[in-house]
């Protein structure tokens, strides 16, 4: 997981070009415009713009096969983050998907990331997420770039 700012982010490019692809595709759109929906922005790489109710109840995903870029588009959020070693699966991979749903162990320690509009969490496979998580703002809009894990 890394938790930064637009401002900060391209110290990060060197880890993969696709956060800078990512970076710059973000700066030089308007995402806020964009209908929700999936979105080709490189070879391996796609945004998804959605629209979503916040909630108090987390609910913890993890990916195999994309690292997720998430950037608020509008309000605020809380996204709770531990690493998959304190997770038991709650739900099996769909490899469609690309998702795999988990409860985490009462010792789990996490991160409690507050996200803005100026915040860009990158989420690894190892890192078990639970974003939109209730923080002042019923709904929110995001952008959440999915990038082929082959790519790092």
């Amino acid at each position: 997981m890394i938790v930064t700012t637009f401002q900060n982010a391209e110290r990060y490019y060197s880890l993969s070009n696709a956060i800078k692809t990512c970076v710059d595709y973000a700066k030089n759109n308007d995402l806020k415009s964009f209908e929700p929906g999936s979105y080709r922005v490189a070879e391996g790489i796609k945004v998804n713009i959605n629209d979503f109710h916040c909630t108090a109840t987390p609910k913890y995903e993890a990916h195999r096969k994309m690292v997720d870029i998430q950037i608020d588009l509008t309000g605020q959020e809380k996204c709770y983050v531990t690493n998959i070693d304190n997770g038991i699966i709650e739900t099996p991979y769909n490899e469609d998907k690309d998702v795999e749903w988990f409860t985490v162990t009462s010792k789990a320690t996490f991160n409690e990331i507050l996200m803005n509009t100026d915040t860009l969490v990158i989420l690894f496979p190892e890192d078990i997420h639970s974003p939109t998580i209730f923080h002042g703002c019923e709904t929110i809009k995001k952008a959440i770039f999915k990038i082929d894990i082959e790519l790092f």
